[in-house]
């Protein structure tokens, strides 16, 4: 949670200081709010100036990267999937989805806010 909650602060002072390219993809805090420990390692390791964490990441580094179906009636136990497996919105890059059919059971909701990028 706590690495979500630096990823939008993070976002949040690039966009207030006008930073292009600048923009808070609400998967990457989705994915951060749930996140494997390899994601989590590998997030907090590059953004802490230091090499406190190479060790911990060598250590995590196998272990499978996780991401979250934004369909929320996915079946699968906690919405997890591999991450690459996973099926991006072609229109805005932030939706991710375990299949197909997940992405077009969640398309009525995300169409209302997909916004081409």
């Amino acid at each position: 949670l706590f690495a979500a909650i630096a990823y939008f602060f993070q976002k949040y002072i690039a966009i207030y200081v006008g930073e292009q390219k600048a923009m808070i993809q609400s998967s990457k805090v989705l994915e951060l709010v749930q996140a494997d420990l390899h994601t989590l390692v590998k997030y907090l390791k590059k953004n802490i100036p230091c090499n406190c964490l190479d060790t911990k990441y060598k250590e995590v580094k196998s272990i499978t990267k996780m991401g979250v179906c934004r369909n929320t009636n996915c079946s699968l136990p906690n919405r997890m999937v591999e991450r690459s497996k996973m099926l991006y919105c072609t229109r805005c890059r932030d939706a991710n989805y375990c299949s197909r059919e997940c992405q077009k059971a969640a398309w009525p909701f995300h169409k209302k806010l997909c916004k081409k990028t």
